[in-house]
């Protein structure tokens, strides 16, 4: 009966984590707040409304499941509309979908990605990346 519970319970745990959710917040400045307050740095996804690709990018590429584990354990993650979001000046939007890595702190853009990648390996090199750089 343990054991059947167990299993039970392993499978129910893993279907749970392939169903993680990311909560995009809206507003960058709570954000940064909550970055540097947790620690975290910032995973900032800017688009526009009438974007294909930005809402391809969002659908499938950080929909993956091992993008939302990297997002879920170490960053704080924003949606920012390009035409109608504040957003600092210091990140300059050439085109979107743009996809930008944000230290709260000292406010430097570690990493950037314009347009739509559907290769999710580009995001998770840049989460190995980011992680060498906390270890320093």
């Amino acid at each position: 009966m343990r054991k059947a519970i167990f299993i039970i319970f392993l499978i129910l745990f893993g279907q749970a984590d392939d169903n993680l959710t990311i909560v995009y917040q809206n507003d960058y400045k709570s954000a940064q707040q909550e970055a540097k307050k947790e620690r975290k740095y910032l995973f900032i996804v800017v688009t526009a409304k009438n974007c294909r690709w930005c809402k391809k990018l969002k659908k499938t590429t950080l929909n993956n499941k091992e993008i939302k584990d990297n997002l879920a354990k170490g960053y704080i993650a924003v949606a920012l509309d390009r035409d109608s979001s504040y957003y600092p000046k210091f990140i300059e939007i050439m085109a979107v979908p743009s996809v930008i890595i944000v230290d709260p702190n000292s406010e430097e853009v570690i990493k950037d990605i314009i347009g739509f990648r559907k290769n999710a390996d580009d995001y998770l090199k840049w989460f190995r990346y980011v992680d060498v750089l906390k270890e320093e």
